[in-house]
Formats: structure tokens, C-alpha cells, sequence
């Protein structure tokens, strides 16, 4: 699988299943794709995310017996080089945000809390006159000016 791949089984991921699938890594060396034609899927398993994964146009195979893909562990996806880069965010608890994707897109929403580790944040959004709280991904919130 390529970077092409990657970017049809990014839009092949619902809604929905933006919880459950969470990082595609194409592996990369200095200058050379270390696995080609390998892309890594950070998510859970549930039935839904594996039906979307493997009728992605382009996907012909796993890594592992039978048709269900063996996890790595994390030793050995360190050991491939893939690490996760620290993410520098400028947003503060008892901030305002505006979701611009998902199904909140366009919400106003005031963050309650940051999770760096997880990239996410939680936020309380006022829908139709009731405060509901709502965990977002840092890429589906941008600061108000």
C-alpha cells in the first residue's frame, strides 16, 4: 500500500470510525520507504473498523495467519523507527475552539480539558440550549481569533 492508499482508506474512515481508527503511518527511512507497499494502522479491532480497513480499494493482503492481521507489539514498532513526534499545541483549558470537521463541524465549543498523550481535547458545546461534552481530536478544533 502507498501514500495513495493511505489517503483512500483516510476518506473510506466514516465518522463514525474516526474513534476507532487512529494513525496510518507509511514507514519511511533517510531517503527510502523502509517496508514499501506497508502501510501501519494504529486502531481498534471491532468488526466495523476491520471491514472498512480491508475493502479499501488497493488492500490486498495482512501481516499474519489466516485473513485477520497479527498486532505488533510496541517493541517492534519502535524497533521499525516509527515514533510518535511531540505535538506542539497552542490551546489552553477554558479556551474557545471552533470544530471544522466531524459532525459538530461549524460548534463553538470551550475546552475542559487537554490530553496530549491521546491528542484529543474535551469541550463543552451548547446544543439547542444544553451544554454537552465532547471529546475531539486536536486536527477537528481551530482556535477563535
Amino acid at each position: 500500500m502507498s501514500r495513495k492508499h493511505k489517503k483512500v482508506l483516510r476518506k473510506n474512515i466514516t465518522l463514525i470510525m474516526c474513534a476507532l481508527i487512529g494513525t496510518i503511518v507509511v514507514v519511511y527511512g533517510v531517503g527510502m520507504i523502509l517496508f514499501r507497499g506497508y502501510v501501519l494502522i494504529k486502531m481498534l479491532m471491532t468488526d466495523e473498523s476491520w471491514y472498512v480497513v480491508r475493502n479499501t480499494r488497493g488492500v490486498t493482503g495482512f501481516v499474519g495467519p489466516g485473513s485477520k492481521p497479527v498486532p505488533l507489539t510496541d517493541e517492534e514498532v519502535e524497533s521499525m523507527g516509527v515514533v510518535e513526534m511531540p505535538i506542539d499545541i497552542d490551546l489552553e483549558v477554558g479556551e474557545s475552539v471552533r470544530v471544522i470537521s466531524g459532525p459538530l463541524r461549524e460548534f463553538v465549543a470551550i475546552i475542559q480539558e487537554i490530553s496530549v498523550e491521546k491528542h484529543k481535547i474535551k469541550a463543552l458545546i451548547d446544543m439547542f440550549g444544553r451544554e454537552t461534552l465532547a471529546e475531539l481530536d486536536f486536527n477537528q478544533v481551530e482556535k477563535l481569533v
